[in-house]
């Protein structure tokens, strides 16, 4: 108990520095202290400007000098915006284990189990840590967006060195942005497509992925047949490689891993929604199927994978409010060989939930639009 507490008291005095912010010793050095707390700072401004690599550096240093959680939290959401969800998720574990005392770390661990499709897990997560720490204003904020039909990061949960989502280190959007739907790059980030119904009479259109990488974009094509709108990106987002596709529509009762984005307000960033079920039963004579997977976003317009990671198609709500699968045969004959490659099916082995979530990060986008 003697340990505890005084682990305890370390966090505390931790925590009070950080927010202190750097000053000098008596002889005009920093402390080592002073240091880590500079290290901090250097990590989340990093960050924030895109520079995952000055970050990593950064928040390793400092987690070198002090096992604590707030270093621990900068590095796994570095580890994120490096597009390295697997490594993420096991050391957002660690930190949540490891520093109980701090109810910020399993709020980060809850959400990255929740985006990447283990609601279940990420509401027992929540579970213990409000045992411990009841009335905790950030475990009631994130509980409340676990349970929303619409999930978002906002308030208190987009504060370092916690924040659920990632940056965008573009210029700032103006205050009218916001996302209204789904969509995915294709063409190496060159291109990407969106629904059509969602953009259709925007003025100004943006993308961004889960890596919190935006580009502006232009119409360059609309398909009414499909209810899609091929974009042109004004510059490639860079990490977006080709898409890797099935070499045949997935069978009724396959299993699908379909991913979104919430549709909001504003146009704060987030890390992409998995959602996972099993594809359902033709529709008719449409040549399209019943997506068979539950999308609680409602945002429509994301890519569809199987379980071995290879595209399967877009997932579209209809207008009578059912959600249907645009597959991939459909796709490829409409958009050709800006597409993707086609999997050599036979050797392909099936990925786990995560090792899919991370493969799709880079590919999977929020439209944006400026009325």
């Amino acid at each position: 108990m003697k340990l505890c507490a005084l682990q305890f008291v370390c966090v505390l005095l931790m925590l009070s520095l950080t927010a202190a912010g750097p000053t000098s010793g008596h002889d005009g050095q920093m402390t080592p202290m002073e240091e880590r707390n500079e290290l901090l700072r250097r990590g989340e401004a990093a960050l924030a400007h895109g520079d995952v690599g000055q970050a990593m550096e950064a928040f390793e240093r400092a987690s070198a000098m002090m096992h604590a959680p707030d270093s621990e939290m900068g590095l796994v959401r570095t580890y994120m915006q490096n597009g390295a969800y697997q490594r993420a998720l096991s050391f957002a574990a660690h930190a949540a284990g490891a520093h109980r005392e701090v109810s910020a770390g399993s709020v980060l661990y809850a959400w990255l189990l929740h985006v990447g499709g283990q609601t279940t897990f990420a509401q027992r997560v929540i579970n213990e840590i409000e045992a411990k720490k009841p009335g905790d204003a950030l475990v009631t904020q994130v509980r409340t967006q676990l349970r929303s039909p619409a999930p978002v990061a906002n308030g208190a949960l987009l504060t370092t060195p916690w924040r659920i989502a990632p940056f965008d280190p573009s210029a700032e959007l103006s205050a009218t942005a916001h996302v209204v739907c789904s969509g995915m790059l294709i063409d190496g980030g060159r291109h990407a497509l969106v629904p059509l119904a969602q953009l259709g009479e925007a003025r100004v259109w943006w993308v961004r992925n889960g890596l919190g990488r935006r580009r502006a974009a232009q119409v360059e094509r609309r398909v009414e047949s499909l209810g899609l709108m091929l974009l042109r990106l004004d510059d490639p987002i860079d990490g977006a490689s080709g898409l890797v596709l099935a070499s045949r529509d997935p069978f009724p009762g396959s299993p699908g891993f379909a991913f979104d984005y919430t549709a909001a307000p504003d146009a704060t960033p987030a890390w992409p929604l998995l959602h996972v079920g099993f594809i359902g039963k033709p529709d008719g004579n449409s040549g399209l199927s019943k997506l068979g997977i539950k999308l609680l976003a409602g945002a429509q317009g994301g890519p569809v994978f199987d379980n071995r990671g290879h595209f399967i198609g877009i997932a579209l709500r209809n207008t009578d409010g059912q959600d249907r699968l645009l597959p991939v045969s459909v796709l490829r004959h409409e958009f050709g060989e800006i597409f993707g490659s086609i999997a050599d099916q036979a050797s392909a082995q099936r990925m786990t939930f995560d090792a899919i979530y991370e493969s799709a990060m880079p590919a999977t986008v929020q439209a944006i639009i400026e009325p």
